[in-house]
């Protein structure tokens, strides 16, 4: 992407953004016209957000919790995401999160890790119970 829109990407001015790649701070390289371009890896790493870029190759792994209500479950939320990240073996890419039943198939925190799982961003899918990524889970076994 280019300077502006890497700007807005990262909330900060155009010459912000230039300053940033000038001192090395920030990866750029430059087009045959002379401009600079930006990948949004790059962008996330510079932000501190997990990316693909930064993860172990061996074994990095995707979190997900779910609950079922939205109401006074946050405690569980967190506790599956604790005892997740505390048992891990190896990189933690990202936690995914979801409040709804397990039953509806369109869960954004869900889809979000399908993606990044079709994008070979992780190696690993964890969850603390099975029934997280699907409230019947028959054949899992």
């Amino acid at each position: 992407m280019r300077s502006g829109e890497a700007a807005a990407y990262l909330n900060v001015s155009v010459v912000g953004v230039r300053k940033a790649a000038s001192a090395g701070r920030l990866p750029s390289r430059r087009t045959g016209s002379g401009q600079r371009v930006f990948d949004r890896a790059d962008l996330d790493v510079y932000l501190g957000r997990p990316t693909w870029k930064n993860v172990r190759a061996d074994r990095a792994e995707a979190s997900y919790c779910r609950v079922s209500g939205s109401i006074g479950q946050e405690s569980s939320l967190a506790d599956q995401e604790k005892m997740l990240r505390e048992s891990a073996t190896g990189t933690v890419y990202r936690v995914y999160k979801d409040r709804g039943s397990g039953l509806r198939e369109t869960r954004a925190g869900l889809n979000r890790m399908l993606d990044d799982a079709a994008k070979g961003r992780f190696t690993v899918v964890r969850v603390v119970w099975r029934d997280r990524l699907a409230r019947f889970s028959g054949g899992m076994d």
